[in-house]
C-alpha cells in the first residue's frame, strides 16, 4: 500500500454514531473545538501569537521603540560625556595640587641651600650652627626641626635636645642627599627625638672644594603641610592628599588625622603610580567604588598628590538623571498604548468579534450562517464581512462535494480487505475502520496494535522508530491470528506530527494479503513441480538410448552402463537444481557426480569425511572441480583403468576452513594430461575466484592430487541453521537417546511406504502412532478431536496444501513438524516458517529427534 491508502485514512473517520465526518488534514485526531474557542483565538491565552488587544499594543511599542532607542542612546552618551568632564576636571586639580606643593618644595630647597652656605656649616661648628638655626625657625610656623650631620650621619647641629648623641645614619635619605649631592625626602616617618609624624628633607653641606661635608634637614610637621594643600577648600566628596613612593597618606584635606600615615589601600592606584606619570584610575576595592586622579610632585621628591572622588559623585547624578527621563518616556509609552488599545476595541476587536460568532456557529454545522449589513462599520470591516459571506458559500458547497467523496470512500473501502487505523504514540488504536471480521470498532479502539492476535511488537518498535527518523511512510508485511487463523497484512503507517513538528501517532493502512501470499506459495509449488517433471524427460531420453543399443556387444551390459550414467546425470542436475536455492550436503554432492565412475563393489570410488553443507556458491564452484578431476581420471587417471581408485577425503581446520583432497591410484605411469585446457584452468580457477579459496593440483604416477581448501564462510555445520536437517551419516542416535516412550504421535501422509517406514520408526522408539490421516478431510477431524502429544504433518497431502489443519493445531496448541520434499524457504507459508521442518527423504533417527525435541 502506498501513501494513498493513508491519506484515506487521515480523511476518514467514524463520528459518534458510526458515520462519517470531517476530518482536518492536520489536526483531524483531535475533537472538534467547543463553543468559545474560537472566540479565544481573539482575545484568550488560546492563540499562540497572544489575543488581539494585546497584539494592537505590541505594534505601539514597536512604533515607539525607536524612539526608545535613540532617548537612551542620548541618555548614555551624555552620561559617558559627564564622565569624561569629571575625569578631566580631576586630573587637572592633581596637576595643580602636585605644582602647588612642588612651588613648597622649590622654597624648602632654597631654604636648605642658604643653610648649607653658612659658615658654621661649612665648618661643621655645632656653637655657631645652633645659633643660626634658632634664627631661622623663630619665623617658621610649619618647621618643627631644624639640625645638620655630618657625613657619618652624626648630629653635630640639633635645635632640640642639644647636646645629646643623635646618629641618623640609619635614615635612608639623609645618606642618599650626600651621595646623591640633591634635595632628598623621607615621605611619612615619626621624628627620632619628637616621636611625631614629620616630612623631613635633607641636603648635602657641599665645601668650597666642591666636597660633601655633611647634610642639613628639615623637619615639617605632617599637619601643618597639610596646610598647604587647603589653599583652596575641595569639593563635596573629594578630597586631596600626598602620598609619598609607598603610597602613605602624609597629608589630607580634609583633615583626618586618623588616615595621616596609613597606606592608600586601592591596588589599581598603586599599580598606576609604580608605572609613573600622571592619570586617573578608579579601584572597585572601598564599597561603591572610587576614583583616583594623580600627578607627582616634580623635583625627583618621591611624592604624589592625589584627588580622590567617590565614583558616585562623578556617575550618580548621570545615572540619577537618566533613570528620570526613563520612567518619563515609559509613563508616555503606557498612556498611548491604553489609548491604543481602547480605540482598537471600538475600530477592530468588536467588528472582528462578530465575525468570531459567525465563524462559530459555521462550525457547529450553520453553513449558512453570513455576515449581513455591518452598520457603523468602517467600509474595510464591510468588505471584509462580504469577504466572509462568499468563503461561507465556498465552504458549503465544498463540504457537500466532500460529503459525496466520503461516501464514495465508504463503499470503496466496505468491500475491500483494506483495514485502516490511527494509533496514538503508543500504538494504541484511537480511531478504525473496515476492521478483519469477526474483530470490531468497539473491541479495538484503545487496543495496542501489537496485542491483536499477538502481533510481532518488536517489529512494530521498528517501524515506529523508523517512521520518527525519516518522517515519512513505513511499510512491512505483519502476521497476526484472526479468529483463530493466522492472517498476513501489508502494512503501510504513516507518522502524524502537529504544526509544532511534535509526534502525535501514527495513520496506517493493513490490507490482507493471506490469500495472495497462499497463492504465491502455490505458484513456487507448482514450478518446483515444473522442475520434477524435466526429470521425467531425462528418463524419456534414458528410454531413447535403450533403443538404440543394437550394435552393442551385449545388449544387457550396453543398457546397464548407460542407464547408470544417465540416471547419474538427473541425480545432478536435480542436486544443481536445489543448490540455487539452498545448502547441499558434501557427501550427497559427492556421491551424485561419482555415482557415474563407481564400479558395482564400489572400491574404486571411497568417500571419507564428516557432515556438513556448503552454500549454493561453493556446491556449483566444487561440483564443477570434481567434474572436471572425475573427466580426467577416467581419461588419464585412477579411474582409467580397472585396478584404479579414486579417495576423496574431507575435515575441518582449526580456523573452519573445509579441506577437501581428491588422491587417484593405480593409474597409469605416465600422464597426457593437456594441463593448458579449459579443464585444468576450470580446476585451477573455480575455487579461487568464486570462493576466495585455494587449489593445489599436481600430477603424480598413480594419479592426480588436489587439494582444495574452502573457506570458513562458505561451509555450514549441522545444525548451524537453526532447521532440523536430517543426518546422512549411517550411525544414527543410540536407542536410549532416540527414545519417546509413551508419545502419542499424529501422523498425516499420503505416501504408503513413507508411512510403514514412519510407523516402523515411531513405534521401535516406543511411541504411539495416532490415526495415520492420509486425506485431507480425514486430518482436519483427528487434528480437531484427537488425543495425541505431537503431530507430524505432510505439506501437500495427494495434491492438497494442509494449512487449515496447521492452524487447527496451532489454535490448539499442539506442536507439531512439517514435512517436505521442496525447498522450506519457498514451500512454507510465512506464518509457519519459523515451524520444524523435515526435509524428505528423511532418516528413522532424523524423525524420532524431532519429535523428541517437540515434546522436550
Amino acid at each position: 500500500m502506498g501513501t494513498g491508502a493513508v491519506d484515506v485514512a487521515q480523511r476518514l473517520r467514524f463520528g459518534p454514531k458510526g458515520d462519517w465526518e470531517i476530518a482536518s488534514p492536520s489536526t483531524h485526531s483531535d475533537p472538534p473545538p467547543d463553543q468559545g474557542d474560537t472566540r479565544r483565538l481573539i482575545d484568550g491565552p488560546g492563540c499562540g501569537r497572544g489575543s488581539l488587544g494585546a497584539r494592537i499594543l505590541l505594534l505601539v511599542l514597536i512604533a515607539a521603540l525607536p524612539i526608545f532607542g535613540l532617548q537612551v542612546a542620548d541618555e548614555i552618551e551624555s552620561r559617558r560625556l559627564r564622565e569624561e568632564a569629571s575625569r578631566s576636571a580631576a586630573e587637572q586639580s592633581a596637576r595643580l595640587l602636585a605644582a602647588q606643593f612642588g612651588a613648597f618644595v622649590d622654597g624648602v630647597r632654597i631654604f636648605a641651600a642658604t643653610l648649607s652656605r653658612l659658615p658654621p656649616m661649612q665648618a661643621l661648628d655645632t656653637t655657631g650652627c645652633e645659633d643660626a638655626i634658632d634664627a631661622y625657625t623663630a619665623h617658621s610656623v610649619a618647621l618643627t626641626q631644624l639640625l645638620a650631620v655630618d657625613m657619618t650621619g652624626r648630629v653635630f647641629c640639633n635645635q632640640l635636645n642639644r647636646g645629646q648623641s643623635v646618629d641618623l645614619s640609619d635614615r635612608d635619605y639623609v645618606m642618599r642627599s650626600m651621595s646623591e649631592r640633591r634635595l632628598t625626602t623621607s615621605g611619612y616617618i615619626l621624628g627620632r627625638q619628637t616621636q611625631e609624624p614629620i616630612l623631613s628633607f635633607a641636603y648635602p653641606i657641599i665645601g668650597p672644594e666642591n666636597e660633601v661635608r655633611g647634610a642639613v634637614i628639615v623637619a615639617y610637621d605632617v599637619l601643618k603641610v597639610g596646610l598647604e594643600l587647603a589653599a583652596g577648600r575641595p569639593p563635596e566628596n573629594q578630597a586631596l592628599l600626598l602620598v609619598d613612593a609607598n603610597l602613605v597618606r602624609v597629608a589630607r584635606v580634609p583633615s583626618d588625622p586618623a588616615l595621616i600615615g596609613r597606606p592608600v589601600d586601592r591596588e589599581a592606584l598603586r599599580g598606576a603610580i609604580a608605572a609613573g606619570g600622571s592619570g586617573s584610575v578608579i579601584s572597585d576595592e572601598d564599597a561603591g567604588g572610587q576614583f583616583d586622579a594623580y600627578a607627582p610632585v616634580l623635583g625627583g621628591t618621591g611624592l604624589y598628590a592625589v584627588v580622590s572622588t567617590s565614583e558616585d559623585a562623578i556617575t550618580g547624578a548621570a545615572e540619577r538623571l537618566f533613570w528620570r527621563n526613563m520612567i518619563a518616556v515609559l509613563l508616555v509609552f503606557g498612556t498611548a498604548g491604553v489609548a491604543a488599545l481602547v480605540i482598537g476595541n471600538v475600530s477592530i476587536r468588536l467588528p472582528v468579534l462578530h465575525l468570531t460568532r459567525l465563524t462559530e456557529a459555521m462550525a457547529e454545522g450553520d453553513l449558512g450562517a453570513r455576515a449581513g449589513e455591518m452598520r457603523g462599520s468602517s467600509p474595510e470591516h464591510k468588505r471584509l464581512g462580504r469577504s466572509f459571506n462568499r468563503m461561507a458559500e465556498v465552504v458549503e458547497q465544498r463540504t457537500h462535494q466532500l460529503r459525496e467523496s466520503e461516501s464514495r470512500f465508504r463503499l470503496a473501502l466496505s468491500g475491500s480487505p483494506i483495514f485502516v487505523f490511527e494509533c496514538d504514540r503508543d500504538l494504541r488504536l484511537t480511531w478504525c475502520f473496515n476492521p478483519p471480521p469477526p474483530l470490531s470498532r468497539d473491541s479495538l479502539i484503545g487496543t495496542a496494535i501489537p496485542d491483536i492476535g499477538g502481533g510481532d511488537a518488536a517489529r512494530y518498535r521498528s517501524l515506529y522508530r523508523r517512521a520518527v527518523a525519516t518522517r515519512r511512510s513505513v511499510g512491512d508485511e505483519v502476521v497476526h491470528h484472526v479468529a483463530g487463523r493466522a492472517r498476513v497484512f501489508d502494512l503501510t503507517l504513516e507518522p502524524r506530527f502537529d504544526d509544532e513538528g511534535r509526534m502525535q501517532g501514527l495513520s496506517g493502512v493493513a490490507v490482507d494479503v493471506t490469500e495472495r501470499k497462499r497463492a504465491e506459495e502455490q505458484l513456487r509449488l507448482l514450478a518446483a513441480e515444473i522442475d520434477h517433471r524435466a526429470k521425467n524427460i531425462l528418463a524419456v531420453v534414458l528410454s531413447i538410448i535403450r533403443q538404440s543399443a543394437a550394435n552393442a556387444r551385449t545388449v544387457p551390459d550396453f543398457l546397464s552402463a548407460i542407464d547408470g550414467r544417465v540416471a547419474a546425470m538427473a541425480r545432478a542436475h536435480s542436486l544443481l537444481s536445489q543448490s540455487r536455492w539452498q545448502s547441499v550436503e558434501l557427501r550427497r554432492l559427492l556421491e551424485e557426480e561419482l555415482a557415474a565412475y563407481r564400479r558395482a563393489e564400489r572400491s574404486n570410488v571411497l568417500l571419507n569425511g564428516p557432515e556438513c553443507m556448503l552454500t549454493p556458491k561453493a556446491a556449483l564452484a566444487l561440483s564443477l572441480t570434481v567434474h572436471e578431476l572425475a573427466t580426467n581420471a577416467v581419461k588419464y587417471g585412477g579411474l582409467s583403468s580397472q585396478s584404479g581408485g579414486v579417495h576423496v577425503s574431507w575435515a575441518f581446520e582449526v580456523n573452519g576452513d573445509l579441506v577437501v583432497e581428491w588422491s587417484e591410484h593405480g593409474g597409469p605411469p605416465t600422464s597426457e594430461v593437456n594441463r593448458r585446457g579449459f579443464g585444468q584452468k576450470l580446476i585451477a580457477r573455480s575455487l579461487a575466484m568464486d570462493l576466495d579459496g585455494s587449489v593445489e593440483h599436481d600430477i603424480r604416477p598413480g594419479g592426480a592430487y588436489c587439494r582444495m581448501v574452502v573457506p570458513t564462510s562458505h561451509v555450514i555445520r549441522p545444525n548451524e541453521k537453526g532447521e532440523l536437517e536430517p543426518s546422512m551419516s549411517e550411525a544414527g542416535l543410540q536407542s536410549e537417546e532416540a527414545s519417546i516412550e509413551g508419545v502419542r504421535v499424529l501422523v498425516v501422509e499420503d505416501s504408503a511406504l513413507i508411512l510403514m517406514e514412519v510407523e516402523m520408526a515411531i513405534e521401535d522408539a516406543g511411541g504411539l502412532v495416532v490415526g495415520p490421516a492420509t486425506r485431507l478431510a480425514q486430518a482436519s477431524e483427528l487434528a480437531a478431536s484427537a488425543e495425541f502429544d505431537v503431530a507430524l504433518l505432510d505439506v501437500n497431502l495427494d495434491g492438497e496444501l494442509t494449512y487449515a489443519v496447521a492452524d487447527t493445531l496451532a489454535r490448539r496448541s499442539k506442536p507439531f513438524v512439517l514435512a517436505t520434499g521442496y525447498d522450506p524457504q519457498t514451500s512454507i507459508v510465512a506464518e509457519y516458517r519459523d515451524r520444524p521442518v523435515l526435509r524428505k527423504p528423511y532418516t528413522s533417527e532424523g524423525l524420532v529427534r524431532a519429535i523428541k525435541e517437540m515434546v522436550g
